[in-house]
Order: C-alpha cells, then sequence, then structure tokens
C-alpha cells in the first residue's frame, strides 16, 4: 500500500492500473482482492486515513472530534466538523446516511455486525431480475463470503467461529 501522497512527484510510468477502485468498505475490498488475484494492478483509493485500534473514541465525550455533518440546503452542501472524521453523517431532504471515512469504509463504523434477512425478503420483485433468487439458493454464497469474512455468532462456541452458518451447531441461551 503507498499513500497517494508519496506518489505525487514520482514518475508513475508502468505504474499506472489497470483497475481503480473507489472506496474500501466490503464490497470494494472484496473488488480489489479478487481483482488483484487474477493479475489485475489495482489502486483501490480511499479518502480518509487509516485507523488502528488505539485511534477510535473511547467514550462518547470522544466521540465529537470523529464526526462531521454535511447538510444540503437548496442543493448546497454545507460540512461542519473535522473533514478526515471517521463518523461523516450526510443529510439530505430525502434521505440521509452514515458514511465510514477511513480505511475500511463503512465497516469501521458498523462493528462488523452483519445480519441476514428474512428468507421472504429475497422474494420480493423489487429486485432486479438478474439478482432475484430464493433465499436457498443464495445460502451457499453467503456461507462463503462469511466464511471468508471469518465471521462468527453471537454465543457461538469458540469452535464455531470459523464454520459457515448452515454447518454450525444450534447453541442454547441461557
Amino acid at each position: 500500500s503507498v499513500d497517494v501522497e508519496d506518489r505525487r512527484g514520482r514518475r508513475l510510468q508502468g505504474q499506472l492500473p489497470e483497475v481503480r477502485v473507489i472506496g474500501s468498505g466490503y464490497g470494494a475490498a472484496v473488488a480489489a482482492a479478487r481483482l488483484a488475484e487474477r493479475g489485475r494492478r489495482v489502486w483501490l483509493l480511499e479518502r480518509g486515513r487509516e485507523y488502528a485500534a488505539s485511534d477510535f473514541p473511547e467514550s462518547i465525550e470522544d466521540t465529537g472530534r470523529h464526526l462531521r455533518f454535511e447538510r444540503e440546503s437548496k442543493g448546497v452542501g454545507t460540512a461542519t466538523g473535522y473533514e478526515d472524521a471517521l463518523f461523516d453523517l450526510r443529510l439530505g431532504r430525502r434521505f440521509s446516511s452514515l458514511v465510514g471515512n477511513g480505511l475500511g469504509g463503512g465497516s469501521l463504523i458498523n462493528a462488523g455486525v452483519m445480519l441476514w434477512p428474512p428468507d421472504e425478503v429475497f422474494d420480493l420483485l423489487d429486485w432486479p431480475a438478474d439478482l432475484r433468487r430464493s433465499a436457498r439458493e443464495l445460502a451457499a454464497d453467503r456461507d462463503r463470503a462469511l466464511a471468508g469474512l471469518g465471521t462468527q455468532r453471537v454465543g457461538a462456541s469458540p469452535s464455531d467461529h470459523n464454520s459457515p452458518p448452515s454447518s454450525r451447531r444450534k447453541t442454547k441461551r441461557r
């Protein structure tokens, strides 16, 4: 990994990427990795910085220096807070979003929580026809992705942490 600032002023002949991936959240990072595995020269571009475990706010009092708000008014965005803040809240008239600003994207701010929707969600006709598949058809893809991410279920025993959900034994709640 090379910081873009380090590349400025250097001669980039022969170093230009075949593919530029914008963002470094779950989807972008996987796409960049898969392309690189296939021998493509990939640049993954992220506007935020890299965070070490000790860089995250530890209390609500520490959160202020990690916030940025951007609000749209009459088609113009106005921002308040720190430009490189970890939590980037975009407030719009019709929708708002909370964006993770840093290497890892949204994974930095959602604590790695992943919830699988109820099966009936996948049967909705709102999905584009090319993506519409039953939950059962998606289960193998889901299990492969979860195993690759090293996910674990809350309440699972340590031996269950590296196996996909469909192969894990059920754990009893106390």
